[in-house]
C-alpha cells in the first residue's frame, strides 16, 4: 500500500462523505471519534505519515462505506460506484461497491426490479432463475453491496394513526401490493434503522424482543451507528430457532456487528421448556432474575408481535409450550387469543390469557412493559406488517404495551379499519 495513495484516498473519502451528508465538511476529529482512534492518529493516515493495522482496515472501509480493496487503491471508481439512484417514489439508495460476483450482479438486478414494483414471479422468469431463490439473491447483497439511503414514508396516514390511537410517534412505510413479504420487512427495517439512529445514544440501554421486522433492523445497522449502549433481551426463546425469532441471536448479531464499539449484549439461553423451568427453581435463575430486572429499565426497546391469523401458532416452540401444560390452539383460540407480546397470549383487549403457561415463559412481565410504557414514557417500538397483525397490533394498544408503531401502509389501514 502506498502511503500517499491511501492518504489522498481518506481525504477523497472525507469529502465524499460531507458532500453525501449536505454538509461543508467532516472534520478529521469527527471521523476519529467514530473509529474510536485518537484525532491525531487519524490526522496521520491523512498526511501519510503513518497507515493502519491491517484490523481496523474493515472499520475504516465499513464508515466510509466502501470495499477495503477500493480503500486500499485496489479498485477504482469511487464515485462511480456510489452514485445515488432513485427507484420508486421517495426510494433513495445507492452501490457501496460494484457488483464483483455473478450472485451479486444477479441480486442487484432482483433488487432493481423489485423496486420497481414488480412481483417476485416477474422478476424470476426475467432473469431465469427460481422463484424461491429471489428472497436469497436479495438478502445476499441487501446488506453488502447496496445502501438504502432514504425510505419513503407515508406522513399523513402517519398522522392518522397516531391520533386514532395516542401514540407517542408512528412511521409508515408505503409498499407496493405486489412486494413480497421479505421486502417488507427489509423495507420495515431500513425505516427502524433511521428511527434507531435519531434515538438511541451513547450510554442507553436498549430492549430487543424478538421478530424478523427486529432482526432486519439490527442487520441494517451500520458498523458505528451505535456505540456504548447495553443490549438486554426483553424475552428468550428456550429454544434457538431461528435468528429472526430467537433474542438471545439478535442481541449477539447487535454486539458481534458492532464488535470495537462498546456495544455489550447480555443474552441467556435454555435447551428445553423443562430446563428453563428447572431453572427457575433453583438458584440457577438468579443471573436470569438480575438480567431481566435490568430489562424492565431499559430506556428505549423494539419489539415484533405473533398473531393466531392463521393456522399455526405464532412460533413453533410455542405448541410445546402449551401442550406441556395440557393446553392447545384451539382451548387457546376459544379463549379469545389474537396473537403473543413477549411470548403471553392476550385477547383483543391486550388481557392476558392462558396463565398456566407462565412459569414456562422466561420474560419480562406484561405488567412491567405496561409500566415502561405508561409510568415512565419509555419508547416501546412495535415493528409489524401484514393485514393479519391488526388485531394483534391494536391489543398491544389497548393493553398499554407499546407507543411507537413502525408499520407499513397495509397494516396501518387495517388498524384504522377495525
Amino acid at each position: 500500500m502506498a502511503d500517499n495513495q491511501f492518504a489522498r484516498r481518506l481525504r477523497e473519502l472525507r469529502a465524499a462523505k460531507a458532500t453525501k451528508l449536505g454538509r461543508r465538511k467532516v472534520p478529521q476529529r469527527e471521523v476519529a471519534a467514530q473509529l474510536n482512534i485518537s484525532a491525531g492518529a487519524y490526522a496521520s493516515w491523512e498526511s501519510g505519515r503513518t497507515k493502519p493495522d491491517v484490523d481496523m482496515l474493515p472499520r475504516v472501509a465499513d464508515y466510509f462505506e466502501v470495499s477495503v480493496d477500493f480503500l486500499l487503491g485496489h479498485a477504482a471508481g469511487l464515485l462511480a460506484n456510489t452514485e445515488k439512484v432513485t427507484a420508486g417514489t421517495g426510494l433513495v439508495w445507492s452501490l457501496r461497491r460494484a457488483a464483483q460476483a455473478e450472485d451479486e450482479q444477479t441480486g442487484l438486478e432482483v433488487w432493481q426490479r423489485l423496486v420497481q414494483d414488480e412481483s417476485p414471479e416477474a422478476v424470476a422468469a426475467g432473469l431465469k432463475i427460481p422463484v424461491p431463490e429471489v428472497q436469497r439473491y436479495l438478502l445476499d447483497v441487501i446488506d453488502d453491496i447496496i445502501s438504502i439511503d432514504q425510505i419513503p414514508q407515508d406522513v399523513e396516514l402517519a398522522e392518522q394513526v397516531r391520533q386514532a390511537f395516542g401514540l407517542r410517534d408512528v412511521v409508515v412505510v408505503p409498499t407496493a401490493p405486489s412486494s413480497p413479504a421479505f421486502l417488507k420487512y427489509i423495507m420495515l427495517g431500513e425505516a427502524a434503522r433511521v428511527y434507531f439512529k435519531s434515538h438511541v445514544y451513547e450510554g442507553m440501554k436498549v430492549g430487543i424482543a424478538g421478530g424478523y421486522s427486529v432482526s432486519r433492523m439490527i442487520y441494517a445497522l451500520r458498523r458505528g451507528e451505535c456505540q456504548n449502549i447495553d443490549v438486554y433481551p426483553l424475552a428468550i426463546s428456550p429454544v434457538v430457532e431461528s435468528i429472526a425469532l430467537d433474542t438471545n441471536s439478535l442481541v449477539g448479531t447487535l454486539s458481534y456487528r458492532h464488535y470495537g464499539y462498546n456495544v455489550r449484549g447480555y443474552c441467556l439461553q435454555y435447551a428445553s421448556l423443562e430446563d428453563l423451568k428447572e431453572a427457575k427453581d433453583t438458584q440457577k435463575y438468579a443471573l436470569t432474575q438480575r438480567i431481566l430486572a435490568k430489562a424492565k429499565s431499559v430506556d428505549i426497546a423494539f419489539m415484533g408481535l405473533g398473531t393466531f391469523k392463521r393456522r399455526l401458532v405464532p412460533i413453533y416452540w410455542l405448541g410445546d409450550l402449551l401442550e406441556s401444560r395440557g393446553l392447545n390452539l384451539e382451548t387457546v383460540r376459544e379463549r379469545g387469543t389474537v396473537g403473543d407480546i413477549l411470548y403471553h397470549f392476550v385477547d383483543q383487549n391486550g388481557q392476558p390469557v392462558a396463565s398456566e403457561i407462565n412459569d414456562v415463559i422466561c420474560s419480562i412481565e406484561l405488567e412491567d412493559l405496561r409500566e415502561m410504557v405508561v409510568q415512565w414514557g419509555v419508547p416501546v417500538v412495535v415493528m409489524a406488517s401484514e393485514e393479519k397483525k391488526a388485531d394483534i397490533a391494536r391489543a398491544a394498544i389497548k393493553g398499554g404495551y407499546a407507543n411507537v408503531f413502525i408499520i407499513n401502509d397495509e397494516l396501518a389501514r387495517a388498524m384504522l379499519a377495525c
